[in-house]
């Protein structure tokens, strides 16, 4: 860690304030705020969030408003599904509260329309930037990229499906990686972004 933080100073101070802020997130996090109904969820998806903050500051890229929006929303949709996914399990067991979290298997009740709200506000996000100013022009054919979108919306679809039928066993990410149709759905928008950017379509 102060390997880490040497190498951060060295660079910029900026990046040393990122990257100091993210090792007093993340201590605090294991020590007090994981057992904090909903504020641990919050404080998983800044942590997501400040990793690409973090990414931004040390190759001296200016982050846009819509990336950072998009990253929260689509982070803490993320967050919230792993605590569904655990409660789901929890349930299953006959249990009631969560040890050392402090959830209750009626906290579904409210998490479950939270996560699936900031699915859609994530994909709601991404349009908005798609018909915005600030697009890129250098898109050969920006309008496949709705495609995008909608591929991105049916993938967190899928993933609050699985979690509903009690399939969620691992981290969302993890999932991601393992789960074939993520994967395909991911590769599928990997490649239309692509041909976006280099394939012109009249």
């Amino acid at each position: 860690m102060c390997l880490g933080l040497s190498v951060a100073a060295w660079d910029s101070l900026s990046l040393f304030a990122v990257l100091l802020a993210y090792v007093v997130m993340t201590t605090a996090y294991s020590l007090y705020l994981k057992t904090r109904v909903l504020m641990d969820v919050m404080v998983l998806a800044a942590l997501y969030a400040i990793r690409i903050v973090g990414g931004g500051v040390a190759i001296s890229v200016k982050l846009s408003i819509w990336l950072t929006a998009f990253a929260l929303f689509i982070f803490l949709s993320l967050a919230l599904l792993k605590r569904c996914s655990e409660l789901i399990a929890l349930k299953s067991s006959g249990a009631e509260m969560t040890p050392g979290r402090n959830y209750s298997v009626e906290d579904l009740n409210v998490f479950w329309p939270m996560g699936m709200a900031t699915a859609v506000c994530s994909v709601l996000v991404f349009a908005l930037y798609l018909n915005s100013s600030d697009m890129p022009r250098s898109y050969a054919t920006p309008s496949l990229l709705w495609l995008v979108a909608l591929g991105l919306f049916y993938w967190l679809g899928r993933m609050w499906i699985k979690t509903s039928r009690g399939e969620m066993t691992d981290d969302p990410l993890v999932f991601a990686l393992k789960d074939f149709g993520s994967r395909f759905v991911i590769a599928g928008m990997v490649v239309v972004t692509l041909v976006a950017y280099f394939v012109h379509f009249p």
